[in-house]
């Protein structure tokens, strides 16, 4: 900010320049201030404040306990960052990929499970909605109720 303060310092530089310049500085600075602030989650803020020693060890602090530096899988000990998120892609990519379904097992599973509903039931279930039935549950709602 200082060097830049500087090299627009010269008699060629427009007053309107400047104080764009300036502008922009203080906005950038503005954002860089809010993202450590959410970083490091502070109720109240005042940005006219200088950050602290302190308060920068205690982001480093916090930022280093929410990294995961060591994985184990059933082979091996992942300690390598570019390992550790082949792996964790690896792992979800793996939970979530689509299997063949095996109709044989979902039939068996099926078939152990007691019925529900009765064939009767089905029958009314899976029917036409009549006009009266739709009528019959309007009057029965509440007029404030859509």
């Amino acid at each position: 900010m200082k060097q830049l303060e500087t090299q627009y310092n010269t008699p060629e530089a427009t007053r309107q320049e400047k104080e764009i310049i300036k502008k922009q500085l203080q906005e950038i600075e503005l954002n860089h201030n809010r993202s450590i602030y959410i970083r490091s989650r502070i109720q109240e803020i005042n940005f006219d404040e200088k950050h602290t020693t302190l308060f920068f060890h205690s982001l480093r602090e916090k930022e280093t306990r929410h990294r995961i530096t060591t994985i184990n899988t059933p082979t091996k000990k992942i300690t390598e960052p570019d390992e550790i998120i082949r792996e964790v892609a690896n792992f979800y990519t793996t939970l979530y990929k689509k299997e063949p379904d095996n109709l044989h097992e979902i039939n068996t599973v099926l078939s152990s499970l007691d019925k529900q509903v009765t064939q009767e039931q089905n029958n009314k279930l899976i029917s036409f909605v009549t006009v009266k039935e739709v009528q019959e549950t309007l009057f029965q709602m509440n007029k404030n109720k859509s």
